[in-house]
């Protein structure tokens, strides 16, 4: 049975993935090729030349979140893990 505490720990987990979906999703519109709406999905789309100069603060806040993910997950998993 699913506890709160797992509850918890899913949506600790989960966090930074939605939190890179939104800025993504802002990120879309400073698109240079804006046919190209897959490409943030891939390596090529964390290019800063696909986008405007508008869009370079968003595209930094990917790119830090991208760098975070990874050490969130193993610190909430360290110190959360349910039991």
């Amino acid at each position: 049975m699913l506890t709160v505490p797992v509850w918890l720990f899913v949506a600790l987990i989960l966090a930074p993935i939605a939190a890179m979906w939104y800025v993504q999703a802002r990120l879309l519109p400073y698109r240079k090729q804006p046919q190209d709406w897959l490409l943030v999905l891939s390596y090529r789309g964390l290019r800063p030349d696909r986008y405007t100069d508008a869009g370079q603060p968003w595209l930094r806040r990917l790119w830090l979140l991208f760098i975070l993910v990874i050490p969130w997950i193993v610190l909430v998993a360290v110190l959360l893990r349910p039991q």
